[in-house]
């Protein structure tokens, strides 16, 4: 099975992926608050699964909604583990909400050193590689993680948010702990540029 993870790292737009995506992945999953709708030559528009933190309630839903599959909850930092906002607007849109088992975020919250929470981008490695079981995996979009380097980095839509203010994430260490968890998974890194890196299958 192949799985794209589209993030909203600027590097979205360092190629087009619509086709790869929309066509040539069997699950598509997407991270936080993207934005389709003008972007759709790089970012495609199919949305399986969907991955977002326990407050969604705040914020307008996603494109594509009706289409998702699954929504899948990760923890908001050390809030309580509740799934109400979740089910605001799950429940309406006949969705299912699938909240990542709690044993599983703290394997995640213990690869990371200095007690920082891990982000949803790798909450959402660890889902797709648990749940989808991919031979190959594809991340678009991954700039904090793939490109932790940097000083500072920008969504698509080009909000720019300084590395060492956003969230309180390690984004350096999150980088190698999804490499990791993909090495778990059997799946080994075939290329890597900027934010977009691609798994396959070990020999």
């Amino acid at each position: 099975m192949k799985v794209a993870i589209v993030g909203n790292g600027a590097s979205v737009l360092s190629e087009s992926w619509s086709n790869e995506i929309d066509v040539s992945c069997d699950r598509v999953v997407r991270v936080n608050w993207y934005e389709i709708k003008g972007y759709e030559e790089w970012t495609g528009v199919r949305t399986d699964y969907w991955v977002t933190d326990l407050w969604p309630a705040k914020h307008e839903l996603p494109y594509g909604f009706d289409e998702i599959k699954e929504v899948w909850v990760f923890p908001d930092g050390d809030r309580p583990h509740t799934l109400e906002g979740i089910y605001k607007i799950c429940r309406p849109a006949h969705k299912v909400a699938v909240p990542i088992r709690r044993e599983d975020y703290l394997k995640l919250y213990g690869m990371l050193p200095g007690k920082k929470w891990p982000s949803n981008g790798l909450g959402a490695v660890f889902m797709a590689l648990d749940y989808l079981e991919p031979d190959e995996l594809l991340l678009i979009g991954f700039d904090a993680m793939l490109g932790a380097e940097e000083k500072s980095y920008s969504y698509y839509w080009g909000d720019e948010i300084l590395m060492e203010r956003a969230h309180g994430h390690d984004f350096v260490a999150e980088g190698k702990a999804l490499i990791k968890l993909a090495e778990e998974k059997r799946l080994q890194l075939i290329w890597r540029r900027g934010g977009c890196a691609r798994f396959s299958a070990s020999a």
